[in-house]
């Protein structure tokens, strides 16, 4: 199956070349910028796999899915010996919806470059990806191997069992996972995750462990947010939220949760002022509208909920709650 899909591939690429030699261009989409450039080089030298690689890239960066993969194609075809092309191909047809032409993609690229582990990795990802968590256990099994130490494979291999109900061995792979690399954020959220659903209080501790660790994003102390916010440390997850949006401003996420935590604790004038920043990041989430609305509604200014609710709305003409309150007010 592996060398038909090959043989497929070849076929395309033929069927798009020119008895010259010449690879028959597509239509291009000169709005793009960097487009035409990039025609223009490829029209000068129309073997370089190249010059068709960082055109594919900028179709894919502007969602022109198919004529990124025709382009990819065509690098590979000229290029073969890049693996970055199929990873690269691989991703277009996951971002277009199409999961079973990535994996076949990475199943080729895992047959032509047997030693790269990274092509391996994403290979067993896009198997998960399709929920074959057998065929994806069986392709981290070759990563160990080989590199017994990986914690990315240890860390797929939390994500397999956590998908197929086995908790246990979920934890014993994630806990690998970290133990390898105590800087794999998403593992020590993972755990925290699982440990969590547990009620375990080791849940805590790894959720502060990913906050730690992460020092250059917020993906780590959000989820260490998100769990004060659940568990009703409300004072904790309010200056944890609040350290979030000190690195980044723009995560409307926190910014909506510290709203709503403010309104937990009938703090209306600072809840209100989350919820209207909030609108401010998230401008077409109905969400931020229905909360003003329903923070004046409890202050009593029935016609400025009134205008928010309908904000809402027009947004969301289906946001049940917003409709419920208008009904209430005697919209």
């Amino acid at each position: 199956m592996k060398i038909i899909w090959f043989i497929i591939l070849i076929v395309v690429a033929v069927q798009c070349t020119s008895r010259s030699g010449k690879p028959l261009d597509r239509q291009v989409s000169p709005a793009i910028p960097g487009i035409q450039q990039l025609t223009n080089l490829i029209n000068q030298d129309s073997l370089n796999p190249a010059w068709y690689a960082e055109r594919a890239k900028l179709y894919a960066l502007n969602e022109s899915y198919e004529e990124a993969i025709h382009d990819f194609r065509q690098a590979i075809r000229l290029g073969s010996d890049q693996v970055a092309y199929y990873h690269d191909l691989a991703n277009t047809y996951l971002d277009n919806f199409r999961s079973k032409e990535a994996l076949s993609t990475m199943e080729l690229a895992a047959e032509r470059f047997p030693d790269s582990i990274h092509t391996q990795l994403k290979l067993c990802e896009v198997q998960f990806i399709l929920k074959q968590y057998e065929g994806s256990i069986q392709t981290i099994n070759k990563i160990l191997q080989k590199q017994p130490y990986s914690a990315e494979a240890f860390f797929m291999l939390g994500m397999n069992f956590k998908e197929m109900g086995d908790t246990a061995r979920a934890i014993n792979g994630f806990q690998t996972a970290v133990e390898q690399n105590p800087h794999l954020v998403d593992g020590w959220i993972e755990l925290g995750g699982l440990m969590q659903l547990r009620n375990n209080p080791l849940a805590r501790q790894y959720y502060e462990n990913a906050a730690r660790m992460d020092t250059s994003g917020v993906h780590g102390l959000y989820a260490l947010s998100h769990y004060y916010h659940q568990t009703g440390q409300l004072e904790e997850a309010k200056s944890a939220y609040s350290k979030l949006l000190t690195r980044d401003p723009s995560f409307d996420e926190a910014m909506l949760a510290l709203g709503l935590i403010y309104l937990e604790q009938d703090s209306l004038d600072k809840a209100f002022r989350r919820m209207d920043a909030f609108t401010q990041i998230a401008i077409t989430d109905p969400r931020g509208y229905y909360y003003k609305g329903y923070i004046a509604d409890k202050q009593n200014k029935s016609d400025e909920a009134r205008k928010w609710y309908e904000q809402a709305l027009a947004f969301d003409p289906d946001y049940t709650r917003a409709k419920e309150r208008l009904q209430e007010l005697g919209h």
